[in-house]
């Protein structure tokens, strides 16, 4: 014959999550950090400078700031906020994909 014996237990507590995966730094951001440059950055300083953004992207958002005439590269390549007409509050989240 077959002897249990059960004995009660008290369930494991949950693992605490970690922050989980950052968010990729968005266009606001990104003009923060160059505008605490005052000689600009190229776009390799500005990239590490906000870190862990795919090239793709970081150069897409590039592109879509200088349409937007919110940035533009000197005659050194770095690039500079342009003298600004525009509120950054009025840069959309879509913006940051």
């Amino acid at each position: 014959s077959v002897s249990l014996i059960l004995e009660w237990m008290d369930p494991p507590e949950k693992a605490s999550k970690g922050p989980g995966v950052p968010k990729v730094m968005g266009g606001k951001e990104m003009l923060a950090v160059l505008g605490v440059a005052e000689e600009g950055l190229t776009f390799g300083e500005w990239r590490l400078a906000a870190g862990g953004i795919s090239t793709a992207t970081f150069a897409r958002r590039i592109k879509m700031l200088k349409q937007k005439s919110i940035i533009h590269q000197d005659e050194l390549k770095r690039y500079q906020i342009t003298a600004a007409t525009q509120d950054l509050a009025d840069l959309s989240e879509e913006d940051d994909e």
